[in-house]
């Protein structure tokens, strides 16, 4: 779900206020269509939020998914119109890189979808701006408390109003290809979130696993970087990735308040450097040119034997469980001597304020956020789960929802993923600074891609950019 944001600016409800903006098919879904009804019914009849009515009604919705995680929407829909017959849902699919570009003009439009996913970062903006819908009211006419429903971290609020909800939480792992690992002689890391790989140790290992055509590693005499045929690990030049491993490196983009910098600290530069230095100095890793285009793929890559390791979201994990293949997966390597830590967000569901059918919209939304309902699409229909519980049942060990969520889930990323949940992580700044978007869509990725292709130093790179990051920041939600 996962690649570098683009910003785009879009005009909301007027000239006057604006809003910057940055952050899969089935036989009905479309691929970026124009044709799905957004914002309208295809019948003049309301329904009950029981979905009683016997009369039609079509709500729109739009998210970003490809792969593993359409295919789960696409049976989540699926079992949501089988339930409720009464409503019909448009679902339309749109590549990532074009989505929030598309959504702008959408706005702009006054056309937005009924239901739609959206950035974390983004989504109590959009409700205080009136943009998306308060749902609050909507829960409280279908007897739901959404505190006792979902956890606390799952709820987009802003004072009493909630203008989104997330039905699973991400965060970042190392995936391994234990084969590569063991032929390589290296021993596996453990499970245990709190005690994972140093980068020294990570990147001994991507070496050990980096080959060229004639079976000789970056080490050996007369290694070929441009003719390798499998490497050990990947560059991880999108935000979502190397922004954790600030995190596990002890540091951050700015400190809790979000009024002063730590990304041109010594630690973060050297976190940074460390990073880019897989393919520049260690060679044990794609270039950022190649990384944009034939590894693009990075799980099939693995699956492949062609990567030996990568750093992804537990988002790509129902690529892995649809193959049915055996992944290696711990928590991210430590820098700096720091302790273990992590990222964890989501994006969510909200609901368009101008929607005409906020009651089917609603309930909806309820259906695919409540992550019980995932497990039993899973288990009914062997749909991997890419995501971890953020629904209280699913999470509670005494109930029969986590007794089939571990039915449905890869036990070890059950393992790894509560132990970075519980303690060996924070809530990422994509969350909690405010202004993140145009902070790391305007100045950080362009500044970081001439690290990524070995133009600059990242120390160089961060004192040029240090005074536009701190006109740009403006504090942390709250």
């Amino acid at each position: 779900m996962h690649k570098t944001i683009k910003k785009a600016v879009c005009i909301l409800l007027s000239a006057a206020m604006i809003i910057s903006l940055s952050a899969c098919s089935n036989s009905k879904g479309t691929q970026d269509s124009t044709n799905a009804t957004m914002g309208s019914s295809s019948s003049t009849a309301d329904s009950n939020t029981n979905g009683g009515s016997d009369e039609k009604v079509t709500i729109s919705f739009y998210s970003w998914w490809a792969d593993a995680e359409q295919e789960m929407g696409n049976a989540l829909i699926e079992a949501f119109e089988k339930k409720y017959p009464n409503i019909n849902v448009e679902p339309t699919y749109i590549a990532q890189s074009d989505y929030l570009s598309k959504l702008n003009t959408l706005v702009a439009a006054d056309t937005l979808p009924d239901v739609y996913y959206l950035n974390e970062y983004l989504i109590n903006d959009w409700g205080s701006s009136g943009v998306s819908a308060d749902l609050a009211p909507e829960f409280k006419k279908m007897n739901i408390n959404p505190d006792d429903k979902w956890i606390d971290t799952a709820l987009y609020k802003s004072g009493d109003a909630l203008y989104g909800i997330n039905y699973g939480s991400t965060t970042i792992v190392l995936y391994y290809n234990k084969d590569m690992l063991k032929t390589a002689g290296i021993e596996a890391p453990g499970t245990d979130a709190t005690k994972p790989w140093t980068w020294d140790e990570y990147v001994n290992a991507a070496i050990a696993m980096t080959k060229d055509v004639n079976g000789k590693g970056p080490k050996d005499s007369g290694f070929d970087y441009n003719s390798c045929t499998q490497f050990g690990t990947t560059m991880t030049n999108s935000w979502i990735y190397w922004l954790p491993l600030l995190y596990s490196g002890g540091t951050s983009i700015a400190n809790d308040a979000g009024d002063a910098l730590n990304i041109t600290s010594d630690a973060a530069i050297n976190t940074l450097q460390s990073i880019a230095d897989l393919s520049l100095v260690h060679q044990c890793a794609p270039t950022a040119g190649v990384m944009d285009s034939a590894f693009s793929d990075t799980s099939a890559m693995l699956m492949n034997g062609q990567l030996g390791m990568f750093i992804g979201g537990t988002f790509l994990l129902g690529n892995f469980t649809k193959e049915k293949f055996d992944v290696g997966i711990t928590q991210i390597p430590t820098s700096n001597g720091a302790a273990a830590s992590n990222m964890v967000w989501s994006a969510a569901y909200s609901m368009s304020a101008k929607t005409e059918h906020p009651d089917e919209a609603a309930l909806f939304l309820d259906f695919m956020a409540d992550f019980d309902n995932t497990v039993q699409v899973s288990l009914d229909t062997g749909v991997g789960i890419g995501t971890l519980p953020s629904t209280k049942t699913t999470l509670d060990p005494s109930s029969e929802q986590y007794a089939n969520w571990n039915k449905a889930y890869d036990p070890t990323m059950a393992e790894v993923s509560s132990g970075i949940l519980t303690g060996a992580s924070r809530v990422g700044e994509n969350v909690t600074l405010k202004n993140f978007s145009t902070i790391m869509d305007e100045t950080l990725v362009p500044a970081m891609d001439l690290v990524w292709l070995g133009s600059k130093s990242a120390k160089e790179t961060m004192a040029e950019v240090e005074d536009t990051l701190k006109s740009k920041l403006e504090g942390s939600w709250k």
